[in-house]
C-alpha cells in the first residue's frame, strides 16, 4: 500500500507547494495546469484507497470491531471534516437527526467510511452546486441512514440489482455519471452487509438520488 500511496502523496504535495507560490510566482496558465494535476492526483488517491479497501474486504483482512456507536456524534464529526471540501464546490451539506437516537452496534471506522463514500459520491454527481442531506431515523430494530442529493439522478433501470448479491454487469456504467460510482459503492455495500444491514437506492432522473442503509441497534436499544 505504501508503494501506491507514497508517490501520489509526493506529487500532490509538490503541486500544492508550487500552487501556493512558495518557490516563486506562477502565471495563470501554470496555475490552471497545476490545479488539473493536483485534482487528478487526488482522484487517483481516492481510487487507491477504494481499491485497497475492496482488497481488504475480499481477502477477509477486514475484521469488524463491533461496539455501541453514537452514530449522531460520529456523523457530526465526519461532516465537519468534509464541509470545507463540499462548500468549496458551492454545495450545501445538511444533517437532520432526532433529539434522541439509540446507539448502533457497528464498527465506528468502517461506518464512517461508508458515510464518506456516499457523501463523496453525491458531491461528484452534483457538479458545481446543489444540496446533500444526511438524515437519521430509527425503528424498533434498526437505525436508518439516508444520504440524498438533488443532482442529476440515475435512470431507475440502471439501479436495478446494483446492491443485489452480485454486482450487475453495468456497474462500470455508473462511472459515466460521476467518479463516485463503481468501487466506492461496492465497498459501501459490502461493509453494510457485514454489519447485517441492508442498502437501498432510489432515484429520479433530473431530480436526485437517495442512498439509504440500515444498521442494527445496540442490544436493548437504549440511547
Amino acid at each position: 500500500s505504501h508503494e501506491l500511496r507514497t508517490p501520489l502523496t509526493m506529487i500532490k504535495t509538490s503541486a500544492d507547494i508550487v500552487l501556493e507560490e512558495r518557490p516563486g510566482r506562477i502565471n495563470e496558465t501554470q496555475k490552471n495546469f497545476l490545479e488539473i494535476i493536483a485534482n487528478n492526483v487526488l482522484r487517483l488517491m481516492n481510487l487507491v484507497e477504494d481499491i485497497l479497501s475492496r482488497i481488504k474486504i475480499e481477502t477477509t483482512w477486514l475484521k469488524l470491531d463491533l461496539r455501541p456507536v453514537d452514530v449522531r456524534s460520529l456523523f457530526k464529526e465526519t461532516i465537519v471534516g468534509l464541509k470545507p471540501i463540499i462548500e468549496k464546490k458551492n454545495q450545501v451539506l445538511k444533517f437532520a437527526y432526532p433529539k434522541l437516537l439509540s446507539k448502533a452496534l457497528a464498527d465506528k471506522n468502517w461506518i464512517q467510511q461508508v458515510l464518506i463514500n456516499l457523501i463523496n459520491n453525491s458531491s461528484k454527481n452534483l457538479g458545481d452546486q446543489g444540496t446533500i442531506v444526511i438524515s437519521l431515523k430509527e425503528n424498533e430494530q434498526y437505525i436508518l441512514v439516508s444520504v440524498s442529493d438533488n443532482g442529476v439522478g440515475i435512470d431507475p433501470e440502471r439501479t436495478v440489482g446494483f446492491f443485489a448479491g452480485e454486482e450487475p454487469e453495468n456497474t462500470r456504467d455508473f462511472g459515466s455519471i460521476g467518479d463516485g460510482f463503481g468501487f466506492g459503492l461496492s465497498i459501501v455495500r459490502h461493509i453494510v452487509e457485514m454489519h447485517h444491514g441492508k442498502i437501498y437506492v432510489g432515484s429520479v432522473a433530473g431530480l436526485g438520488t437517495t442512498f439509504s442503509f440500515t444498521l442494527p441497534k445496540k442490544e436493548g436499544g437504549s440511547p
